[in-house]
């Protein structure tokens, strides 16, 4: 232990500041708040503050007090409220949220004191979570009431670690999928119908992307619904909008998918979209003149478009061709969703209790409400 000079140094220990002032992170029973760019307050939680002197907080964006924040003294040693000037932003660079926002130091009057966990570096104490400020772009473009079975919504703030909440204005209870493409686009895959009437407008009047609902006032306009096209007299066949299956593997695979209708035909030709032919495909079975059964040949999967929907477009028989759903293009029988599946992950380092979220990523993964 080298004895001779004393022993061995293992720290250097200095006099205890004047006034000790921390910040709190998040614990087991303190959860810091997520925030947009643009929220107007926020509490962080500590001790120390001082209610005589001015209280400095730094953080480790370019964030400037007094002219992107100033500090309010709420209550001694407990909390203050940080309150952000009109116009500035927590975090300005959109692209790369969401992101912690990090005190590096606070002073209370007797200088700048480094945040940080005891026992550790002091980097800095995580106060928030910032998300994007969520923006969707108005549109009028026409889809059909059932018959259009996907939807790109653009905007900004769209986040792939937290799937968005839409609430519709005149259809509360739709049942769509989502997929955020980037965080400009979005796509909505539908399940059932866009609106209960038969025509109107696709109202959004609130985003949440992940810091809670962002309502619009008035509401965002996003697609013009019209009517569904009309199929050939004497021969139909009924959109299903409630049956979810996967390609191929899980639980929810059905191996047969029955197509109602009527003016069915024992000699009877399918044309699906996207393409699959029967016998290697699946196999076709006439129930009767108002129902056929598709049945998956093993080891096969259900097609789909990239809106998730495996439609009819025609049926053929005794030579003659009869074209469903007009300029929809065909008449949706099922959505058929990707098999699942989730990367396995040996680098992402996650604490027991202080981290409060983790990214699972993969393909097939959607959001659904």
């Amino acid at each position: 232990l080298n004895l001779s000079r004393g022993g061995l140094t293992i720290a250097n220990v200095e006099a205890d500041a004047k006034a000790v002032v921390s910040v709190f992170g998040p614990t087991n029973e303190y959860k810091v708040p997520s925030l947009y760019q643009s929220a107007p307050s926020f509490t962080i939680e500590g001790r120390g503050f001082s209610s005589e002197t001015k209280n400095l907080v730094k953080f480790r964006y370019d964030l400037e007090q007094d002219k992107d924040f100033i500090a309010l003294f709420v209550t001694s040693e407990v909390l203050r409220l940080v309150e952000l000037l009109p116009g500035s932003k927590w975090i300005k660079d959109g692209s790369k949220l969401p992101l912690p926002l990090i005190v590096l130091a606070v002073d209370a009057g007797s200088g700048f004191i480094n945040q940080g966990p005891v026992g550790t570096m002091r980097t800095g104490v995580t106060v928030a979570l910032i998300y994007e400020d969520p923006i969707i772009e108005s549109s009028h473009r026409q889809i059909h009431r059932t018959h259009t079975h996907s939807l790109t919504i653009r905007g900004n703030g769209f986040s792939q670690d937290y799937a968005p909440y839409l609430q519709f204005e005149s259809n509360p209870n739709i049942e769509i999928f989502i997929d955020v493409i980037n965080r400009t686009h979005m796509s909505l895959m539908l399940v059932g119908a866009w609106i209960p009437a038969s025509s109107g407008f696709l109202n959004v009047t609130s985003i949440d992307t992940g810091a809670g609902p962002v309502r619009f006032d008035p509401a965002v306009t996003i697609a013009h619904v019209i009517e569904d096209s009309e199929d050939n007299l004497g021969v139909t066949v009924q959109s299903n909008l409630t049956k979810v299956l996967y390609e191929f593997s899980g639980p929810h695979t059905d191996q047969i998918i029955s197509i109602l209708g009527s003016g069915f035909q024992p000699e009877i030709k399918l044309e699906l979209d996207p393409d699959m032919e029967i016998g290697i495909d699946y196999e076709l079975e006439y129930i009767s003149s108002n129902q056929l059964n598709l049945k998956r040949i093993h080891n096969k999967k259900w097609k789909h478009t990239k809106s998730g929907a495996l439609l009819v477009k025609s049926i053929t028989m005794k030579d003659i061709t009869y074209n469903l759903g007009g300029a929809a293009g065909g008449i949706k029988i099922a959505t058929v969703l990707n098999d699942p599946e989730v990367e396995e992950s040996l680098e992402t380092l996650i604490y027991s209790s202080y981290s409060k979220y983790m990214k699972i990523t993969g393909s097939g993964l959607r959001s659904l409400y």
